[in-house]
């Protein structure tokens, strides 16, 4: 769709991907559902397009909005992410591992997860105003969360649009580098959407000044910034309903517990091992409710449409798939779960109404009507028409 020009009779397809670390393997294990279920040997993100992420989700985003690497590359390559980044630190998993964590400021080796990156999405590439792919795919405009440590909400994209005061929830900053330098690598935005606290280090971008939080810290599931950046993006579109908005979490359960915000400690970039401790117990405390509040962030948006009970047509329009398990979900850096995550998707997808419904969805938006010319005809009398349903 993003190749076509958009419109009064062709809509927009979005996508938002919520945080979840390695647990992420089950948006794509989904979305790699999705494209069999569809059956048209289209890649899926050819669907869409925008596409935003958070944490996890951001850099599958990345992986197939700017890289295009297909759903099954993008596993293999989130997989060998996943494993080089989560290599704990020597002797961060005895007794004295919540000590050096503290004096690192993080649990695993933050190099760890930048040359990770660096090898999956390229030391060099820039996220906005690189040079264009070689094949002339079209762009899917793709954007990724992340949080300052005041808590405030950037996004991270590889499109341009109007910089408009920012509505909704929560309210942000559409990052764009006053100079050339000041543009971010991709790696380095995915660095910066995935620097969980107390799993890795803050990222520091030199050429613009800014420290980056992984972009769950104020926004876990990114779909009311979907919502509204294709409301700017697509002015002409604002008033209306996008063919889909597909929101993809990463598992979730009633366990998680009530609602609260991940890292209330607010870690900042330069503080000693007493007071890492002193906070380690808020930011662990938050992170197990964060799955729920993906949840409720969900259903506040879908509130926020008065979607009416009886209206099918615009409930068809608006789509989250997350797995519910009766048990605690992994934790995030749970490498060794991968791949019964996996297990877990196809699972669900086997025998969830939801997939059916999204894949045949999808096919549909293939479809649209364009109006070229209208001439006009007078009859008096009476007609009669015939045919065929």
């Amino acid at each position: 769709m993003s190749d076509i020009g958009l419109l009064s009779t062709c809509q927009l397809l979005t996508f938002s991907l919520s945080r979840g670390g390695v647990r992420s393997i089950v948006q794509l294990t989904i979305l790699q559902e999705l494209e069999i279920s569809i059956g048209l040997e289209v890649n899926i993100v050819d669907f869409f397009d925008l596409i935003i992420g958070t944490s996890g989700g951001g850099i599958v985003a990345a992986g197939l909005g700017i890289r295009k690497f297909g759903v099954q590359k993008c596993i293999d390559k989130f997989q060998q992410v996943s494993k080089q980044a989560f290599t704990k630190r020597t002797g961060a998993g005895g007794v004295f591992g919540p000590l050096i964590e503290a004096q690192h400021h993080s649990r695993y080796k933050t190099t760890n997860l930048s040359e990770a990156l660096q090898k999956a999405f390229g030391e060099d590439t820039i996220l906005f105003g690189g040079q264009r792919d070689p094949t002339h795919e079209p762009i899917t405009r793709v954007g990724v969360s992340a949080a300052t440590p005041s808590r405030h909400t950037f996004l991270l994209s590889n499109y341009q649009r109007p910089q408009v005061a920012s509505v909704g929830r929560p309210t942000y900053t559409f990052y764009r580098g006053e100079t050339a330098e000041e543009e971010l690598k991709v790696w380095e935005a995915l660095r910066a959407t995935s620097a969980a606290p107390r799993y890795f280090k803050s990222f520091y971008h030199k050429a613009s000044g800014y420290t980056f939080y992984d972009g769950a810290i104020t926004c876990n599931n990114p779909i009311f910034l979907a919502h509204t950046e294709r409301k700017i993006l697509w002015p002409e579109q604002h008033e209306r309903d996008p063919d889909i908005l597909l929101s993809i979490g990463t598992l979730w359960s009633n366990q998680d517990g009530s609602s609260s915000e991940i890292d209330k400690a607010n870690p900042k970039g330069k503080f000693g091992v007493r007071q890492y401790v002193k906070n380690l117990f808020g930011i662990m405390m938050a992170a197990v409710h964060d799955d729920l509040d993906c949840e409720k962030t969900w259903s506040s948006f879908y509130d926020s449409l008065n979607i009416s009970e009886g209206d099918g047509h615009r409930k068809k329009k608006y789509w989250r798939i997350n797995p519910k398990i009766p048990n605690t979900p992994p934790a995030l850096d749970s490498v060794s779960s991968m791949d019964d995550l996996q297990d877990i998707a196809r699972k669900y997808c086997s025998t969830s109404p939801e997939i059916k419904n999204v894949a045949s969805t999808l096919i549909a938006s293939l479809f649209y009507f364009q109006m070229k010319s209208a001439s006009k005809i007078t009859l008096s009398g009476f007609q009669t028409c015939e045919g065929k349903g």
